[in-house]
């Protein structure tokens, strides 16, 4: 479970590590608030949560395809070593 949590931080900081990449190229002190203003932090949130909703309809239909030894079709799986 804490996995997942873990998994869903990271991609929800990927936005924000991206810009603090961009202010440090661009010779900008990612460590200043100023750097950070608020239209921009909303952004980098809303674009944080589309990774998220993005990556869960990606990977979430994928999650347990193969519950109890089934496929898709109902049909045994095969047991692979």
């Amino acid at each position: 479970m804490s996995s997942v949590v873990l998994f869903n931080v990271v991609l929800f900081l990927i936005p924000f590590v991206l810009y603090a990449v961009y202010l440090f190229v661009a010779e900008r002190n990612p460590f200043h608030l100023s750097s950070w203003d608020k239209k921009r932090l909303v952004w980098l949130g809303v674009a944080g949560v589309l990774i998220i909703a993005l990556m869960v309809g990606v990977i979430g239909p994928n999650v347990g395809r193969q519950l109890f030894g089934r496929n898709e079709a109902g049909e045994a799986a095969s047991q692979r070593p």
